[in-house]
């Protein structure tokens, strides 16, 4: 049997007036997801237990079967994502390239939706700068350039820094929010980088075409190393990953799924989606017999208030289900499809909440047939709610 995931990163939403009280799920036309799900078992998930902090990483970690109390930091899996594997005493940051407003709100946790070659030329240009060189060597920071805003702070000891994600803090004055416990020295480094990003070319040619400058850091999602559980050993399956962020790509290699490589993988509304579905398809063909599909579109149109983009979002989400429905009918053998959420980003909050997430599994053989489109109010009306570390377990091993 063949196993596919397909996650829409941050798909569910809240009602909204604009779309007449209805969500961003239930206005996009997405035909192919609400036929298969019509045709399979809808229901929801309950992604994390009380008192873990919502996010990509910590529902894809759940999902995959992975004990919540010993979790790897956020910036540690992203490092893995990138190639890197950091030691497992090394206190990592997840390290954002920001847009703060003149007057210290923050406007954008994407640096201006910063692309990946200007976000990894600005990191790199600033490590050059010899005022925050010295006081980065000098407070024993590493600073490690990844792609378009999303890069890596490394320290070798827990300096008992707090920090806020920032795109919990949008459209607020950052200073309440500023890192704290570490005397200053994480500030500090922050308002160097200010300085130096301020007058880049790059954030100046931005400012010219009306763009947001990506004209400052932001630390956040620290903390040290722990040892995943390989997939193969929890579900005894050979899995491969077509992901484009490193977070998500992070922990497929902590978890020993095989990367594949998607050049076009930008993790939004540009990236190539048909690749994306490609390389997952030729790896089931070739011997694997999971893949993990995912889109980091919908989180990222959600954390900029992009409604329509969200829409968007969800409609290449449908593209991507057509499309892998296709390549495994020809298959010819039995096979399942899980299209689910990980976590909702409510685009009127632009950051995540922790409501139940909708998903529905495509059986080729059977079929229950609840009958119902793919939206949280549908999955709502089943009753059927599981603990989302069980999900994978009830996709790969049990039916109904």
């Amino acid at each position: 049997m063949k196993t596919v995931l397909l996650i829409g990163d941050g798909v569910s939403d809240w009602p909204l007036p604009e779309l007449n009280e209805k969500t961003p799920l239930q206005t996009a036309a997405k035909p192919c997801i609400d036929n298969l799900c019509a045709a399979g078992r809808l229901g929801q998930a309950t992604m994390l237990p009380a008192g873990v902090p919502v996010g990509t990483d910590t529902a894809l970690l759940s999902l995959l079967g992975q004990d919540m109390s010993r979790l790897p930091s956020r910036a540690h899996v992203e490092a893995a994502g990138m190639g890197m594997i950091l030691a497992k005493d090394d206190y990592a940051w997840r390290l954002n390239l920001v847009s703060i407003s003149s007057d210290g709100y923050m406007q954008s946790h994407s640096g201006g939706n910063i692309s990946a070659d200007d976000g990894h030329r600005l990191i790199q240009d600033l490590q050059k700068d010899p005022s925050f060189s010295h006081q980065l060597t000098k407070d024993g920071f590493r600073l490690y350039a990844g792609s378009g805003f999303r890069h890596l702070l490394v320290h070798a000891k827990d300096l008992g820094i707090t920090t806020i994600p920032p795109h919990d803090i949008l459209g607020q004055q950052i200073d309440p929010y500023l890192p704290t416990g570490d005397g200053g020295k994480l500030t500090e480094l922050m308002n160097r980088a200010n300085r130096f990003l301020e007058q880049h070319p790059i954030n100046r040619e931005r400012l010219k075409t009306g763009n947001l400058p990506a004209n400052g850091i932001w630390a956040w999602g620290g903390g040290q190393g722990a040892a995943l559980i390989p997939f193969s050993h929890l579900y005894g399956l050979k899995g491969c990953c077509s992901a484009a962020v490193p977070v998500v790509k992070g922990i497929a290699a902590l978890t020993g799924m095989f990367i594949l490589d998607i050049p076009g993988a930008t993790g939004d509304l540009n990236t190539d989606w048909q690749a994306k579905v490609t390389a997952a398809m030729d790896a089931l063909k070739s011997g694997y017999d999971l893949a993990l599909v995912h889109l980091e579109a919908p989180d990222e149109c959600a954390h900029r208030g992009d409604l329509q983009g969200k829409i968007k979002a969800i409609e290449i989400l449908d593209s991507m289900a057509q499309t892998l429905h296709i390549g495994l009918e020809t298959l010819g053998e039995h096979y399942r499809l899980l299209v689910m959420s990980d976590h909702a980003t409510p685009v009127s909050r632009r950051s995540h909440s922790a409501d139940p997430v909708p998903f529905f599994i495509y059986d080729s053989q059977t079929k229950p047939g609840c009958g119902l489109p793919f939206n949280e109010r549908t999955a709502a009306s089943t009753c059927w709610q599981i603990p989302g570390n069980k999900l994978l377990r009830l996709l790969v091993e049990c039916w109904f």
